[in-house]
């Protein structure tokens, strides 16, 4: 595995579990803090398996589809931290407290459809989209800085923990997965 990749994984990690997230500021610098990470896990897989060279790879494609390939996606649909935080997620859009794509609700159940599907890939795709749709509307601008938000954040801070970890487990046991 790339060192520099390593010592990244590394440093973020900790940067990350020194976050308190009894504390709303620290709630969003965790799940920014864990989603750069993951983006330079899914970066660094595409960009060594040529993805980006090919057909100009999109960053949503390569977050909630491609990376299923590089880990046990399995693992990471039935672990129960996982498990529990989308159940989370999914309720507070059920119940309009939330909205991950707007106020269009049909997307969102369609989401949550796929959250919950029995299909271990369509459900991993769901829980990822879920995340990736989260990260976009606080990126973008459209989450405020409430306390409410916590609700959000932490679920998806567990999703990520748990994500993040499995992608780089499998790469560090993997290191040819990279070389092939």
């Amino acid at each position: 595995m790339n060192k520099d990749l390593l010592d990244f994984y590394e440093r973020w990690m900790n940067k990350a579990n020194e976050y308190d997230a009894r504390k709303l500021s620290d709630c969003f610098d965790k799940f920014i803090t864990l989603f750069i990470l993951y983006n330079a896990l899914y970066f660094y897989i595409a960009q060594e398996k040529g993805h980006l060279k090919k057909n100009g790879l999109k960053d949503f494609e390569m977050a909630t589809s491609k990376i299923k390939k590089y880990f046990p996606y399995k693992n990471f649909c039935n672990n129960k931290k996982v498990d529990l935080a989308i159940t989370q997620l999914c309720k507070l859009v059920e119940e309009g407290r939330f909205f991950i794509r707007g106020n269009n609700q049909d997307l969102d159940k369609e989401l949550i459809s796929k959250s919950r599907s029995t299909d271990d890939e369509e459900k991993t795709k769901g829980i990822l989209e879920f995340v990736y749709f989260i990260r976009c509307n606080l990126f973008h601008g459209q989450k405020s800085f409430t306390e409410r938000q916590k609700s959000v954040l932490l679920p998806c801070i567990t999703i990520l923990e748990e994500l993040n970890k499995l992608v780089f487990n499998s790469l560090r046991q993997n290191e040819n997965l990279i070389s092939n």
